[in-house]
């Protein structure tokens, strides 16, 4: 039988909460679990209008679809 949905979704928070930072700092990136990654970055960054403040953090999680094209990636030279 299928599993309930909510099982899901409660196993990617409980990988987040044991891989994230103890001491979180802005800027910050670490990876979770197959294709999820965090970023730490301040809390209320996304809004317009915003203002920097260095005390508040969230969480931002990107996810690498596995449909990634791996030939179609650039190599970027930083020198």
């Amino acid at each position: 039988a299928n599993l309930p949905e909510s099982w899901g979704s409660q196993q990617v928070k409980e990988w987040l909460i044991e891989s994230a930072p103890k001491s979180p700092e802005i800027g910050e990136c670490f990876h979770f679990g197959t294709g999820l990654w965090g970023h730490v970055v301040p809390l209320g960054m996304e809004f317009a209008g915003f203002e920097a403040e260095d005390f508040y953090r969230q969480i931002i999680v990107s996810i690498r679809t596995v449909d990634t094209e791996l030939n179609a990636m650039i190599k970027l030279d930083l020198s």
